[in-house]
């Protein structure tokens, strides 16, 4: 009986360890960075933080889910951004370093993969905050609106961790996204606005220097129909494709993808 009695506690004991004895990922967020606008939607930028909080090391590819019902969302992989210049890290004395990524074979949805992966030692972070990271972390919005976005790291629980319940982090930000874009942008110059209306009506207010009123009336795959001022301007194009200018006053407008107008 007491060796039954020991032998229970041992393994017991070891089932302890093997619970308390393993890595354990959690994600923090920075301060979202709203981006210039270039187009449509207004894109923001979330710099995140992925530490390994637990007891062991990881070696994992890191797969990130994207937490944001109102925009994009499914999973990524943003450590394959490093395979040329090795991951940034923040050790666990605050410093940083970059280690290299090496191809590992890993079990992956029940069968083994080659992918790209690196080991994150207990204390440590990946740092998904540089310019490299952020065309695959950015959340794109076409309305104004209050969001809530973050990041879930290891959604299919592939990684085996000591807790699968602190690997989401999210924020709130709200957001206003007017419906023109100034320039000068990497398309627009200084004296040229690109506008559109998102439910194909409505009106924007636009400084040509001075502040006009221009309404959308109507819209075909060959015309739209502008009020400036109230004044009725007709405007063609081909299926959104290509426009054709047309003056009037001291404005120069074309309707195609949204409507760009130029302005003395």
């Amino acid at each position: 009986m007491i060796r039954k009695i020991f032998a229970f506690l041992v393994v017991l004991l070891c089932s302890v360890i093997t619970v308390f004895a393993a890595g354990d990922l959690v994600v923090s967020l920075g301060e979202p960075v709203v981006q210039p606008r270039e187009g449509y939607s207004q894109d923001v930028f979330v710099p995140f933080l992925i530490t390994n909080v637990g007891d062991e090391p990881i070696l994992s590819r890191f797969p990130v889910l994207f937490v944001n019902p109102s925009s994009r969302s499914g999973v990524g992989y943003p450590l394959y951004q490093y395979v040329d210049t090795g991951v940034p890290l923040i050790l666990p004395d605050g410093t940083s370093s970059v280690r290299e990524l090496t191809v590992t074979r890993l079990m992956v949805d029940g069968g083994e993969l080659d992918v790209p992966a690196v080991h994150l030692l207990p204390g440590e972070s990946l740092s998904f905050h540089n310019d490299l990271v952020v065309p695959l972390a950015t959340f794109s919005y076409s309305s104004s609106g209050t969001y809530t976005l973050g990041y879930e790291v290891d959604p299919h629980n592939e990684i085996v961790e000591a807790d699968d319940s602190n690997n989401v982090m999210t924020t709130s930000l709200s957001l206003s996204v007017m419906s023109y874009v100034k320039g000068p942008t990497d398309y627009l110059t200084e004296n040229q606005y690109w506008f559109y209306f998102p439910e194909k009506e409505g009106c924007s207010v636009l400084d040509v220097p001075e502040p006009r009123e221009f309404c959308l009336i109507s819209y075909t795959p060959f015309t739209a129909t502008l009020t400036i001022d109230g004044e009725t301007v007709t405007l063609w194009h081909f299926f959104e494709i290509f426009g054709w200018s047309k003056t009037f006053d001291n404005l120069e407008l074309v309707s195609a993808d949204g409507f760009v107008v130029t302005y003395s």
